[in-house]
């Protein structure tokens, strides 16, 4: 098997895959057991599979096995992947792993039919059971030769046609520029825009708002004033830019407007979460005013809990950031920080940058503990 095809720990069983017929009937084909001579394959309409997953048990032992996945087909070999799942005889949890399978293919075109021999698990991985692994491999080895041996062509057809349309999809180039990086020693919101603010009129009042974003931004045309609703209350600046201080006065149409779009799910109020321990509990700007930052480019947001807090991590070259929920680390054999943000690494100067996108194994490399430190805080 290819190396690529040894990644057997895929999250996800895509929805639409090899619709392949690994079926437990007494009034089927084995799969591993070529077709009879002369005979023929029966019509496509007829070989279309059972819903998901398969079962079978063998000596008190019950094997799963859910949709395949297709790896590749070149018209005679087949090769594709399947989640699985076993429970032991006595257990009440099954363990999950992943199996690879191979088959030989014969077309009939005159009927749009697929005849399967030859069908083989090649291999079966369980992380939280590897010495049980063989005996699982045989078992849905049995399974494989147990179910029909046909299936639409179209249906393998339509499946090869998503593998080659996801093999070129992920060719494309992913674009990662870094994003301006803010660290906050305080509370603090982001307010992101879209690019440059677009403001509309709000009919029937004196004010604009901005269209481009989420949060409700509005202006008054009158005074130029801006106004954010933010938890409970509004902020007022004279630009967008700041400074946001707590309005003490909010003109009518400001509020009513917040009401009524709000009611109309255009915007997000920016209420914020409910405490915990206590539902009704809101949080206030009574409580103090957060820093607020309006941003019209990608922007990430940091908050420390006061000046950042950097711990040691054993026996490894890495210091993180304790007081965040961020992910935060500085490499002591480059100074350089480290910064996991929206799934991408990037690095500079402390926490001033200038910011750099680098690959996460290129983070691998650059320290051997990074995999045991770097993912257990990611």
């Amino acid at each position: 098997m290819p190396a690529g095809r040894k990644r057997m720990t895929r999250g996800v069983v895509r929805g639409l895959a090899l619709v392949c017929a690994f079926t437990v009937t007494s009034m089927s084909v084995p799969l591993g057991a070529a077709a009879q001579p002369g005979q023929a394959p029966p019509p496509a309409q007829q070989v279309t599979p059972d819903p998901w997953p398969r079962t079978i048990t063998v000596s008190g032992v019950k094997y799963s096995l859910y949709q395949p996945q297709l790896d590749k087909w070149d018209g005679y070999d087949l090769e594709a992947h399947a989640a699985v799942s076993v429970v032991a005889a006595g257990a009440k949890a099954p363990i999950f792993g992943v199996i690879e399978i191979t088959a030989k293919t014969t077309v009939a075109r005159a009927s749009r039919t697929v005849q399967f021999t030859s069908i083989t698990v090649q291999k079966a991985t369980f992380p939280s059971a590897p010495q049980q692994a063989a005996q699982y491999q045989q078992g849905f080895q049995t399974m494989a030769t147990s179910g029909r041996s046909t299936m639409s062509l179209d249906r393998l057809e339509a499946m090869l046609a998503i593998q080659g349309a996801e093999k070129k999809a992920r060719m494309v180039p992913v674009k990662n520029d870094p994003p301006k990086i803010v660290f906050s020693k305080t509370a603090a919101v982001l307010v992101p825009i879209d690019g440059e603010p677009v403001w509309r009129p709000v009919p029937g009042t004196g004010l604009e708002r901005v269209l481009n974003t989420r949060p409700l931004v509005l202006r008054d045309t009158a005074s130029g004033r801006l106004y954010l609703h933010l938890l409970d209350g509004f902020l007022e600046a004279p630009a967008l830019a700041g400074p946001w201080t707590l309005a003490k006065s909010v003109p009518p149409d400001v509020s009513a407007t917040a009401a009524k779009l709000a009611k109309e799910g255009v915007v997000d109020l920016m209420a914020g979460p409910s405490d915990d321990k206590d539902p009704k509990k809101k949080p206030s700007l009574k409580n103090g005013v957060p820093a607020t930052v309006v941003a019209t480019t990608p922007t990430e947001l940091i908050v420390t809990d006061g000046a950042p807090d950097w711990v040691p991590i054993e026996n490894s070259s890495l210091v993180y950031v304790k007081n965040t929920t961020g992910n935060v680390f500085l490499y002591m054999n480059d100074q350089k920080t480290y910064i996991l943000v929206a799934g991408r690494w990037f690095r500079g100067a402390y926490l001033t940058g200038p910011w750099e996108y680098v690959a996460g194994r290129t983070c691998h490399r650059t320290s051997p503990r990074w995999p045991t430190t770097a993912r257990r805080r990611t």
